[in-house]
């Protein structure tokens, strides 16, 4: 336990004192207790500080109960580590700016980071990402990966839920405080983060609102605490570049997903891949790059055999084996009756082979 912990809550607490500020502050002082009983002319020799934050911080400093501060965490089920303690994840101890304390739900200091993958990309991205984010997270189950992304929508809510879906821990890092997390449509699917033993994090105050700025704040942590980044899908003024630029900077593998030619929100994703990054096509890929062990496969094949299936139902397979296709391309191609074709489609979604996308759009499962 940090005999410390509350001088920490105490100062982040401090609207103008984040994480840059809190570790000047610990570095100057050498501890939060001797900072916090400190006088104001001890406090004029804090590098970084301007003195309006002094002055801020002696006239709110009347006004916080040190006493009650860890109380009321431990009653809203939130925990936080300092880059004090032993616990402190070691992957974020050395990045540049590391996050001098962190606010979480969940059983985050107990996870591997050495089998985490960042996902990011797009908040208006297409259905094929998407999609194909969730098959590859799913994919990567026998690996035992950890998906670490930022809660957004798009890219984010894809790589969040085919993690939940395919029974993976993820970890969501909020550009917002606990008790204003955000996007609020997404607040079910972080419930369900929680119950599959993932994480919600934040560098911030639990009662900080969520804002424009800290949301590429936050890619820092994306990135440190994953072994490499995934960028599913992102245009050239998309914020994932951000998390790119940070995973080379921590000497991290960058890894992008081709997509559409004339798509374009695949021109920063693609302009990454000139540049150097590794291409992904496959799960394989990912765990081939960061040299992770997967579990062996199971004697008991559960692929569907092509036998068991009808000559139209392996014509339909086929023809929705590489890309997602909508009945009305399906019944021209297959020249098949389109009530027959519809039991024929329910048929296959029953046996796991194909499922069905809005908009009556089918693809291979």
């Amino acid at each position: 336990m940090n005999k410390e912990l509350k001088y920490w809550l105490a100062f982040s607490k401090l609207d103008g004192v984040g994480s840059a500020s809190l570790l000047d502050i610990f570095n100057h002082f050498k501890s939060m207790k001797a900072a916090w009983i400190a006088s104001t002319l001890d406090w004029q020799n804090v590098k970084q500080l301007r003195n309006s934050t002094i002055t801020t911080f002696k006239e709110k400093q009347k006004e916080i109960n040190l006493e009650k501060l860890e109380e009321k965490f431990l009653k809203k089920n939130i925990n936080v580590v300092t880059i004090e303690d032993d616990a402190y994840p070691e992957c974020l101890r050395n990045i540049d700016n590391p996050p001098a304390i962190l606010y979480f739900k969940g059983d985050f200091l107990n996870k591997d980071f050495n089998k985490t993958l960042a996902i990011v990309g797009s908040r208006r991205c297409s259905s094929s990402a998407v999609e194909n984010t969730k098959f590859i997270v799913k994919d990567l189950k026998s690996a035992h990966a950890i998906i670490v992304s930022g809660g957004a929508y798009g890219i984010d809510t894809a790589a969040h839920t085919g993690a939940v879906e395919g029974g993976l821990e993820t970890i969501v890092v909020l550009g917002g405080g606990l008790e204003h997390l955000y996007p609020k449509q997404n607040i079910p699917l972080f419930n369900k983060v929680l119950e599959n033993n993932g994480v919600l994090l934040s560098e911030y105050y639990p009662e900080t609102p969520p804002d424009v700025f800290r949301f590429p704040e936050r890619n820092r942590i994306i990135s440190g605490l994953s072994k490499g980044t995934l960028v599913a899908e992102a245009n050239i003024k998309s914020g994932a570049l951000i998390t790119a630029r940070l995973c080379l900077e921590q000497g991290k593998e960058l890894m992008c997903m081709p997509g559409l030619l004339s798509n374009p929100n695949t021109q920063g994703t693609h302009k990454l891949l000139k540049e150097g990054a590794s291409l992904v096509t496959s799960s394989e890929d990912i765990i081939n790059y960061l040299g992770w062990e997967v579990d062996k496969p199971s004697s008991c094949d559960t692929n569907i055999n092509s036998d068991d299936l009808t000559e139209d139902e392996r014509n339909i397979v086929e023809l929705i084996a590489y890309e997602p296709v909508n009945v009305e391309k399906i019944a021209l191609k297959t020249n098949i009756n389109i009530n027959d074709l519809m039991i024929m489609l329910t048929m296959l979604e029953l046996k796991g082979i194909i499922k069905q996308l809005p908009g009556e759009v089918y693809m291979k499962a």
